[in-house]
C-alpha cells in the first residue's frame, strides 16, 4: 500500500501536476509541498532499515551535505533566513532518498512504468499549453504566473525552459527502460524527442536533446571490444543521419502548421522564429526588433560574476539571491546554476557539487549498469545536467532531476534491481553491487 501511495507521489513530482491542480482547489502550492514532504518522511521512516543502510553510502551522504548541511551553515551569514528555501532543500533530499528506497524495494521496471505515465502526461500538458492555453488561465490568475510565451509550449511546469529540461531527463530514463531497442524504435523515439523539445522554443533544451540523440548513437555505433579493436555499426550511423535529416526535412511542415494554428506574435521572438533558428543552429538569433535575445543574460552573468568575486569563498549566504531580488539589488536571474551556487555559498560548494556529479559517472559500477541497460544513460544525464547548468539556474529546483538522480544512484547501489526478481523482499545483499564473479 505504501509503495503504491509513494508511486503517486513520484508521479506528481515528475509531472508538476501538483502545482497545476492545487490552485484550482484554492490550495497553496507551499501547503501541498509540505504535505508531500511529510509523506516522503513517512515513507523513509517505514523503510528505516533500508534508509539507514543507504544513508551511509557516499552518494546519498554527499547529497545530504550539499542539500541540507551546507545551506544551513551558509544561512548563518545570509542577509536573512529564507525558511522557504531551506524547507525546499530538505524536501529535495527526502525525495531523492525516498526514490532510491522505492527502486530498491520495487525495481527499475516499476519505476520506469511511472516514468512512462509521466511522459504521457507531460506530452499532453505540452500540447494543451500550446494549442489550448485557455485551460491554464485560471491557474495563472491565481498564482500570478503568465501563460503567454509567444506560442511556446510550457506544459504543467508552467515554464518552457523547465519543460524542455525535464522532458529530456524523463526521456533518458524511459529510453533506458527499453533495453535492447530496434533501430526503428530508436529512430521514432529520438525523432519525437527533438520535435517535442523544439515546440518549447528552448534553445538550451534543444542543445540538450541534440546531445542525448548524439550520445545514443555513439553508444550504438561504436563498440570497443579490446584495446585498438573498435567495431563500428554502419546501420546505426545511417540511422543517426536519418533522424536529423528527417527532423530538418519536417521543419518547414511544422512551421507551416504552427503559423496556421497559432496567433501571430509581432515584435517578439516567437516559437516559429525560434524553431526556424534552432534548426539552423542559430542560437543567438535576433528578434523582430533587431535585438539579440541573449544580451540580457550576458549582462546578468557579468553582474552576478562581479558580485561573486566580492565574496568568492563563502558567498553572500544561502537564499541571498531571492532576498536581494526582493530588495531590488538584483533585477535579473543569473541563468546559470554554477554561478548561482558560487554567488550564494561560495566556490567550494560549487566544486563539491561538480564532484558529486562526477563521482556518479566515474563509479566502478556505472559501466556494468550501462551494459545491463544497453545504453550510456549516465553520460546522457551528466551531459544534460552540465548543459542545463550553463543556461539555467533551475536545475537544482527541478524535482524531476532528483527523481532521475535517485534512480541512477539506486542502480549504482544495487544493479540487481534490474533483474527479473526485483519483486522479491529486499535482502541485505541487494545493497551490494554485483561481484565480478557474477558479471
Amino acid at each position: 500500500m505504501f509503495n503504491w501511495l509513494f508511486s503517486i507521489i513520484i508521479l506528481l513530482n515528475l509531472t508538476g501536476l501538483y502545482s497545476f491542480i492545487a490552485p484550482l482547489f484554492r490550495v497553496n502550492v507551499a501547503a501541498v509541498s509540505l504535505v508531500l514532504l511529510v509523506l516522503n518522511c513517512l515513507y523513509i521512516t517505514i523503510n528505516h532499515k533500508v534508509a539507514k543502510r543507504i544513508f551511509r553510502k557516499k552518494h546519498i551522504f554527499g547529497w545530504f551535505v550539499f542539500l541540507v548541511f551546507w545551506p544551513l551553515l551558509a544561512t548563518i551569514y545570509a542577509p536573512a533566513i529564507n525558511f522557504r528555501e531551506l524547507g525546499l532543500q530538505m524536501y529535495y533530499f527526502t525525495l531523492l532518498l525516498a526514490v532510491v528506497i522505492y527502486l530498491l524495494r520495487n525495481g527499475f521496471e516499476s519505476f520506469n512504468r511511472i516514468i512512462t505515465i509521466a511522459i504521457a502526461i507531460t506530452v499532453a500538458g505540452l500540447l494543451l499549453s500550446m494549442f489550448k492555453n485557455g485551460y491554464f488561465q485560471s491557474v495563472a490568475s491565481i498564482t500570478g504566473k503568465r501563460i503567454v510565451f509567444q506560442g511556446r509550449a510550457f506544459g504543467f511546469f508552467m515554464r518552457p525552459n523547465i519543460l524542455a529540461m525535464n522532458s529530456t531527463l524523463l526521456f533518458i530514463v524511459w529510453f533506458a527502460g527499453l533495453r535492447k531497442t530496434r533501430i526503428l524504435t530508436t529512430f521514432f523515439s529520438l525523432f519525437g524527442l527533438l520535435v517535442l523539445v523544439s515546440l518549447t522554443g528552448s534553445r538550451g533544451g534543444f542543445l540538450m536533446a541534440v546531445a542525448v540523440v548524439s550520445l545514443v548513437f555513439i553508444n550504438k555505433s561504436i563498440r570497443v571490444k579490446k584495446p585498438f579493436k573498435i567495431l563500428i555499426s554502419p546501420k546505426s550511423i545511417i540511422s543517426f543521419f536519418l533522424v536529423f535529416g528527417c527532423f530538418l526535412a519536417c521543419i518547414p511542415l511544422l512551421l507551416s502548421f504552427l503559423t496556421a494554428k497559432l496567433p501571430k506574435h509581432t515584435g517578439y521572438y516567437d516559437v516559429v522564429a525560434r524553431i526556424n533558428a534552432m534548426s539552423k543552429m542559430k542560437l543567438t538569433e535576433k528578434n523582430a526588433e533587431g535585438k539579440s535575445t541573449v544580451n540580457g543574460r550576458l549582462q546578468a552573468l557579468k553582474y552576478y560574476s562581479t558580485m561573486t568575486c566580492e565574496r568568492p569563498i563563502l558567498g553572500h549566504g544561502f537564499g541571498a539571491r531571492n532576498i536581494f531580488r526582493a530588495e531590488g539589488v538584483l533585477r535579473l536571474s543569473s541563468h546559470n546554476q554554477y554561478l548561482r551556487i558560487a554567488f550564494e555559498t561560495g566556490i567550494f560548494r560549487l566544486a563539491f557539487y561538480l564532484l558529486l556529479l562526477l563521482s556518479i559517472y566515474v563509479h566502478p559500477g556505472r559501466k556494468q549498469t550501462e551494459r545491463l541497460l544497453d545504453t550510456n544513460s549516465y553520460a546522457q544525464m551528466f551531459m544534460v545536467v552540465m548543459l542545463a547548468g550553463m543556461v539555467s539556474n533551475t536545475v537544482l529546483n527541478s524535482r524531476v532531476f532528483y527523481c532521475v538522480l535517485g534512480c541512477f544512484i539506486a542502480l549504482l547501489i544495487s544493479p540487481k534491481v534490474l533483474n527479473e526478481d526485483f519483486k522479491k523482499p529486499l535482502s541485505p545483499n541487494m545493497l551490494q553491487p554485483v561481484s565480478s564473479k557474477n558479471k
